[in-house]
């Protein structure tokens, strides 16, 4: 007789089995949908504004798409953290840096943590400061540089990042960042003893507050 634990095992295996596959199958499509507006963009008339409207709203909805899918994939491949202890502004201003190098991106970074040490899993929190920027350069569409900030709260140590979406819909990147069940980032703060909170403003302004366990 298959055990209780087996048996979730085996479910588990064949979900994530699933995700996979249909995350690998829906890329094509989504990139053909990319690729048709790429082309609509180059070839629609520059005075025809409603029309070029829509192709961005179909290339902003080919974004988020392609986001569901990668949020979706990493969320089942969330695995235990090896923790490690690492000087929380150093950490940021690197990766901060590499950003700012590679993309020619400006950033607003307050490093506000000078002597904090926190304790994370060093590979999962490079993706998930990676990750949340990216979303707010590629998906959110920013309309303001991006503020990066780090806080000593104590027992904690936090990372704050916050802009101004020129999309508008704050609730909607609010629903992206952190879905209820499956979302990759909170699962990876969790899986680091830390806490992860989105405060969304209107018209426009999204922050997204992570909290690491200090290092005593």
């Amino acid at each position: 007789m298959i055990s209780e634990a087996a048996a979730a095992h085996s479910d588990r295996t064949e979900f994530h089995a699933l995700v996979r596959h249909l995350a690998h199958e829906l890329r094509q499509p989504l990139s053909g949908m990319e690729s048709i507006a790429y082309y609509l963009d180059m070839v629609l008339p520059a005075e025809d504004e409603n029309l070029r409207s829509q192709v961005d709203n179909l290339r902003q909805m080919v974004q988020q798409a392609s986001w569901i899918l990668d949020d979706a994939v990493h969320s089942v491949r969330v695995a235990p953290a090896t923790p490690e202890i690492l000087r929380l502004d150093h950490f940021v201003a690197r990766l901060t840096a590499d950003v700012q190098l590679r993309e020619e991106h400006h950033l607003h970074v307050h490093l506000m943590a000078p002597r904090v040490d926190v304790t994370c899993d060093v590979s999962q929190a490079e993706y998930l400061i990676g990750t949340l920027l990216d979303f707010f350069r590629h998906v959110a569409r920013v309309s303001e540089p991006i503020s990066v900030s780090t806080s000593n709260l104590g027992p904690f140590g936090g990372i704050t990042i916050e802009t101004h979406s020129a999309q508008g819909d704050v609730a909607a990147l609010r629903r992206l960042l952190d879905p209820q069940l499956y979302g990759s980032l909170r699962a990876l703060v969790e899986a680091n003893a830390g806490s992860f909170a989105i405060e969304a403003e209107p018209p426009g302004i999204l922050r997204v507050c992570i909290q690491l366990p200090a290092s005593n």
